[in-house]
């Protein structure tokens, strides 16, 4: 298969799989060999060869080739390809790969000699018409030299990666334009020196992925690499100007033309025109005039961005031919249309069309620049027409064309201010402002500030300053010099003041809405906050304002920034904003999250006692206003809302769903199933007047997928193995048997299908006597001895599991499905005024075999198509459904408003159709992790990591589990140093078909782990084992499926906790290429979170939504205190809203105490059995407590994070048990936060804890909120999810984004972190 897509048909990829000691089939065995003395006479490549000679070589090479093979199709090409040359250069790869192939076995001599002329031909001055093909002939055959060895270790394979230097391909690959075949070849090679470093930036920068030479420059930086040249390549123009500049001094007068000619290009790609100018005063003069060329392209530029139209004629006349993307032409066409010479720039731009036209073909599509030099010469014609045309409505046409371009633009700076610059010719800058002053904050948010600074300086220059222009000014100063925060809040107010609402209505609202943002973050008076937005709001009244006006009241509210008496008043403007932007607003995401806030709104405040009627009303009204296609997007957060006990909320929820039932009941269908209340039946029985038979067939098949989804063998083998686990416990009973038994039994006389008749005639006698023991054992209870029961229940067992079927017959485990033909329900998961219904199901049902063992169900709609689910049971599926919706807004979010452009996650419909079963879309050619590892790695590697270990112990075999901690990170660091980590890379490399198919998916790799790393780290997302993340293989990208351990329940597992915020092990890493997580990965991540915190509001509506949802919480928290859920899912919400703060972690190093002391045991040497049961702390073996009043301990402070200093002075104390831990810190000055947020104090003697309702003899550790007036107790802490933290730890502002990326990267790389995870997680790998 990893053959076939470079092959013509199954035929020819069967023949070049087959191993060298099987014979070719009988139909082959009269082919002819290749003839030796005709493919050595069209190997040899003469000295004298010209370029013509090299062409006609070349072709008749390829059709001999065709004409030599061994197999029959490609010999029928030979004819055809005779007369169309292009045939046979296409087959050439696989022409001569099986030529080789077949002389590798019959003639070796002949097969050396082939990879000889191609090593030969590699090192001649080949044309590049030819040498491209041959080094895509290298890559193919590398490629299928892997295959070849991986397929049958035994064979020899293809010499080619020791043939030809790696690096000497890599330069002939880039000559050619082969940038991708280049970026392969260069990793192949050492990458420790300077030269290598600037080739994989060059080489990076040409395929347009800065963000990879972003990765390369961070190594070089903590090399020791310090040349001018080296951080010119890698982008660095501020230190290579400092460089530079230091080399001026010393240079020579041979050395003077590189050095000026580096400053120069420093100073250009800077963009420090000031400079630049003093550069050409003093060497564009006749004393350095040999140097007049080298500076050329750089003058030009800077010349045309200054409008210095005498010094650009003069200078680009200087250009060399070779400098494409600023050709003199294009310059001259430049001058042609600013002096209004519009024939003459017309022919320029012609000319200079096709001098590009031969750069274009010989490079590589990535290669930007040029694309935008093409964009430039199409905008130079239609800027002649914009001068010519007399027509308004066309003039204004171009303008919008123009606009609309430049949004779809990378975001380089450079590009745009040239685009820009170009544009000024007939559009002046004051009629252009706005994009001139959207490019500066653009310059500004990419990190280049000084560019953003120059540009606004140049604009108040030469146009009339206005508020826009100082509004930008103001917003750039505002984020570099917080010491003028005051003073611009002060001048924006004078500013907003003193302006025209009617003036300049955009304009206007943008003040005001940032000046309300300013006067919140410098905490400045209620009233002085509300005022910009009220003005605005009764001005303009856009979406953004009112949204805004909406927003802001919400926070006065639920922050308590107001009395309680107050607060009604605020809540009511509030939604009264939120009704204004359902009516302005055109987008349905924007809609989604307000509807999402009202409903959160809805479910806090309706059926309150005190929640004034008007606020109760207007809240409804505003619901109802919704349009139902925007309520069919949030139906599982209004389904759920069915069965509460609020009557209000109740009634509006049944509401909501009848509009969306009329005007969609197919969408709403099967989530009313799953809700089992009295809302639900409401509903059901309003569809039912119109569509009864669609209900009934829903409920039908619903019915019978919840019976194809477990069978009777898989029910029996589950409840025998609870028995067994009551047995081995010595906790078994009659009646606990009994109850997890009879009720089989009692199915066994409910048996309807083919598969229920025929388990129960196979089985039947084994079950009777298995319940006359159970029979004999219950009459003799409790005396009787339940040998023989526990005897025949696991011959049962072990006869059931023998029997379990790798797939299922629809028509023996439902024939009603079976026979199901054009029903009226719709295709499950596809959306709102579905159009795709139901036409039957597909009999064959295969089963995956995991745990759990899913189905693989295919339902043929009646567009013909097939749609393919994984039907799941044992597990609710509502949190999956949730957290896709999450996703699903989050690709939206990164859509809009992203300034990186980062891959799509991949979502997949959930449907639950019961409380424990339901539908997850299947993503079709994805694989996970594992078995694309396992099956990239031959038998002998499958398991080379413990190989290495167990060697480098001493020992015979290692089990991971029982390692101590100091064991587990010596064990890491050995696997580092000792194996390659490259699987998976090479897994991505021998999957794609050439190498431009590689580099675009290695780069959706990347970025897919970047933007799944940073939501899972948002959303607390655990249990990353490899199995639970899928390979995509068409694009690349990964796929995350499970989500049932998210919200940092993996980290507060009891057994092996997770302590890394995101799976980003070294196999991970080594497949994004050399600069691993430092390159692309780190800057999509970057883009990633820094947009989710501009959304953040977005994020954490979306989250109250289901978090506060009680199914959702009982999954979340499961046999939880009913009084604790509530806190648990404040508890979510605002360590989410840490995160997006950046403040999610403290900045004095914490220890907590379920890292300190893992359940597992852990001996102090590799396999030291008599000390197995001690626990092992740090590195210190310490006895586990055992008294009474120490074992509560273990769950009340599992979450208590302690500073390094308390832990060292308890380590020193008399012993290192939890409770001398606890009682150390119990004396130490801390602070302490309650849910509120308000500050406790620590208190002694209270009469009981105000959550669990206890109280003991002492009270250490108790503590008081005078705010709240509630009394929290030690055992209460985790539930009530009071944050603990001690010291000067708590910090006053979070991490900025690119902090906080760099911290959470290097925690997921950590081999402390690492080395406490179970071996199913594979940390290794």
């Amino acid at each position: 298969d990893i053959l076939r897509p470079y092959v013509l048909d199954d035929e020819l990829a069967d023949a070049m799989i087959r191993g060298a000691k099987e014979p070719a089939p009988s139909h082959q065995q009269t082919n002819p060999t290749p003839n030796t003395s005709v493919l050595r006479s069209h190997l040899r490549v003469k000295p004298n060869f010209t370029h013509s000679d090299f062409m006609q070589w070349f072709d008749k090479l390829c059709l001999t080739l065709l004409k030599e093979s061994t197999r029959s199709v490609l010999r029928a090409v030979a004819t055809p390809a005779a007369g169309l040359p292009i045939i046979a250069r296409n087959l050439l790869n696989v022409s001569f790969a099986v030529c080789h192939r077949d002389l590798q076995y019959d003639n070796p001599e002949v097969a050396c000699e082939m990879l000889d002329f191609l090593q030969d031909a590699l090192q001649r001055d080949v044309p590049e018409d030819v040498l491209r093909p041959l080094l895509e002939l290298s890559d193919y055959l590398e490629r299928f030299s892997m295959v070849e060895e991986r397929l049958d270790p035994s064979t020899n394979p293809s010499r080619l990666l020791r043939m030809v230097n790696p690096s000497h391909q890599a330069h002939l690959a880039e000559k050619c334009g082969l940038h991708t075949k280049a970026l392969r070849l260069v990793e192949c090679c050492d990458v420790s020196e300077a030269v290598s470093y600037r080739q994989l930036v060059r080489v990076n920068v040409h395929l347009g992925l800065p963000e990879a030479a972003e990765g390369i420059m961070r190594m070089v930086q903590k090399s020791d690499i310090n040349d001018a040249e080296m951080y010119a390549d890698l982008g660095l123009w501020t230190e290579a100007l400092v460089r530079y500049e230091a080399q001026l001094k010393t240079c020579t007068e041979d050395t003077l033309p590189a050095v000026v000619v580096g400053m120069m290009t420093a100073l250009d790609k800077k963009g420090d025109w000031q400079k630049m100018l003093q550069c050409v005063d003093k060497y564009w003069t006749d004393e350095y005039a040999h140097l007049k060329e080298c500076i050329s392209p750089m003058v030009t530029h800077g010349a045309w961005l200054m409008s210095k139209w005498d010094l650009l004629e003069e200078a680009s006349s200087k250009i060399p031919d070779t400098v494409l993307s600023t050709s003199t032409t294009f310059y001259k066409a430049v001058l042609a249309i600013q002096r209004g010479n519009l024939p003459e720039a017309a022919g320029l731009v012609d000319q200079c069309r096709r001098e590009i036209d031969a750069g274009m073909a010989a490079s590589s599509y990535h290669a930007y620049s040029l694309h935008v030099t093409l964009q430039h010469l199409t905008e130079m014609e239609e800027m002649i027409e914009y001068k010519t045309t007399l027509c308004v409505k066309r003039r204004a046409k171009l303008r919008q064309l123009w606009g609309e371009r430049q949004e779809t633009m990378q975001l380089s700076t450079r590009h745009i201010q040239d685009t820009l610059t170009l544009r000024s010719l007939v559009i002046p800058k004051q009629d252009d402002l706005d994009q001139w002053v959207r490019f500066a904050l653009t310059g500004h948010k990419l990190g280049q500030t000084d560019t953003a600074i120059q540009v606004l300086d140049s604009l108040r220059a030469e146009v009339e300053p206005n508020e826009k222009l100082k509004l930008a000014t103001y917003e750039i100063q505002w984020d570099t010099d917080h010491q003028k925060r005051m003073a611009l809040y002060k001048s924006l107010r004078e500013i907003v003041d003193n302006m025209n609402p009617a003036s300049s209505e955009q304009t206007y609202e943008e003040c005001c809405l940032t000046l309300s943002t300013w006067g919140l973050h410098l905490e400045r008076p209620l009233k002085e906050v509300l005022d910009p937005i009220t003005r605005t709001t009764q001005a303009h009244g856009s979406y953004t304002s009112w949204n805004q006006w909406a927003l802001l009241n919400l926070r006065i509210v639920f922050r308590g920034m107001v009395k309680e008496y107050e607060q009604f008043k605020y809540l009511e403007e509030s939604i009264k904003g939120l009704k204004k932007c359902i009516e302005l607003s055109t987008e349905d995401e924007l809609l989604m999250q307000d509807a999402m806030r009202l409903l959160h709104l809805a479910n806090e405040y309706l059926d309150i006692a005190n929640t004034p009627m008007s606020v109760n009303t207007l809240l409804k009204e505003t619901c109802m206003a919704i349009k139902p296609v925007l309520w069919s997007q949030l139906i599982p957060q209004v389904v759920t809302k069915l069965g509460s006990p609020k009557e209000e909320l109740r009634e509006l929820t049944v509401e909501l769903c009848k509009s969306i039932a009329r005007a969609d009941p197919q969408v709403v269908l099967f989530h009313l199933l799953v809700e089992d209340c009295v809302g639900a039946k409401k509903v059901l029985h309003h569809i039912m007047k119109d569509n009864k038979s669609l209900v009934e067939e829903a409920m039908a098949v619903a019915t019978e997928l919840i019976r194809v989804t477990i069978s009777w063998e898989e029910k029996w083998i589950g409840a025998l193995a609870k028995m067994h686990a009551l047995f081995s416990s010595n906790n078994a009973t009659v009646e606990k048997v009994q109850g997890l038994l009879n009720p089989l039994y009692e199915l066994l006389l409910k048996a309807r299908t083919m598969k229920e008749h025929q388990f129960i005639t196979n089985n039947l006698q084994k079950l009777k006597e298995a319940q006359e023991a159970l029979v004999v054992w219950s009459s003799m209870a409790p005396f009787g001895n339940p040998s023989k029961v526990k005897q025949n229940y696991i011959e049962l067992w072990r006869t059931l599991h023998e029997s379990l079927a790798t797939s299922l017959d629809l028509k023996e485990v439902s024939p009603k499905l079976a026979e199901a033909r054009n029903l009226l329900v719709g295709m499950p998961g596809t959306g709102f005024n579905n159009k795709v219904m139901i036409r039957c199901f597909e009999h064959n049902i295969p089963i995956i075999l995991s745990v759990q063992r899913p189905r693989k169900l295919s339902i043929i709609g009646t567009d013909g198509l097939s749609y393919r689910f994984l039907l799941k049971g044992n597990e609710d599926l509502r949190l999956d459904e949730r957290i896709m919706q999450l996703l699903g807004m989050a690709n939206t979010l990164l859509k809009k408003g992203s300034i990186y452009k980062v891959t799509d996650i991949i979502v997949y419909p959930v449907v639950p159709i019961a409380g424990d079963v339901g539908l997850i879309g299947w993503v079709d050619d994805a694989e996970d992790l594992e078995r694309v590892i396992t099956y990239a790695r031959q038998d002998k590697q499958k398991d080379i990591e413990m190989q290495v270990v167990a060697k480098h112990f001493g020992v015979p075999k290692v089990d991971w589990d029982a390692l101590s901690h100091e064991k587990s990170i010596e064990a890491l660091r050995v696997i580092e140093a000792s194996c390659a980590g490259d699987t998976l890379q090479l897994a991505l490399w021998l999957r794609a078909a050439t190498s431009e198919v590689w580099f675009e998916r290695r780069t959706a790799f990347t970025q897919s782990v970047a933007v799944m790393s940073m939501l899972g780290f948002l959303i607390g997302l655990g249990d990353r084992h490899l199995g639970n993340i899928l390979l995509h293989g068409p694009t690349g990208r990964v796929v995350h499926i499970d989500f049932g351990e998210c919200f940092e329940a993996a980290m507060e597992r009891k057994v092996f906790p997770e302590c890394v915020p995101f799976r980003l092990t070294r196999q991970l890493r080594n497949a994004m290429g050399v600069g691993g997580a430092e390159g692309v990965f780190r800057r999509t991540a970057i883009g990633t979170l820094g947009t989710l915190r501009n959304f953040k509001q977005s994020i954490l509506v979306t989250l109250e939504s289901f978090v506060y949802d009680p199914l959702i919480q009982g999954k979340l928290q499961e046999d939880a205190k009913p009084q604790h859920i509530q806190n648990k899912a404040h508890r979510i919400i605002r360590r989410v809203q840490q995160k997006l703060e950046g403040s999610d972690s403290c900045h004095e190093e914490q220890i907590p105490i379920k890292y300190l002391c893992p359940p597992r045991a852990y001996p102090a040497n590799v396999y030291n059995k008599k000390d197995s049961g001690k626990s092992y702390l740090q590195g210190l073996n310490s006895s586990t407590p055992q008294s009474a009043d120490c074992s509560s301990f273990v769950s009340s402070v599992c979450e208590v994070h302690f500073p390094a200093s308390v832990y060292t002075a308890a380590q020193r104390s008399e012993g290192l048990s939890l409770k001398n831990i606890y009682n150390r810190v119990s004396s130490v000055e801390c602070k302490v936060m309650c849910m509120k947020g308000h500050q406790m104090a620590g208190v002694a003697g209270v009469p009981m804890c105000s959550y669990c309702g206890k109280g003991t003899a002492k009270h250490e550790g108790y503590l008081y909120c005078t705010v709240c007036d509630q009394y929290v107790c030690p055992s209460c802490v985790e539930e009530t999810q009071t944050e603990y933290i001690f010291g000067d730890s708590l910090p006053t502002q979070g991490d900025d984004v690119v902090t906080q990326v760099d911290r959470l990267i290097c925690e997921a790389t950590s081999p402390q972190r690492l080395a406490t995870l179970y071996k199913g997680w594979r940390p290794w790998l």
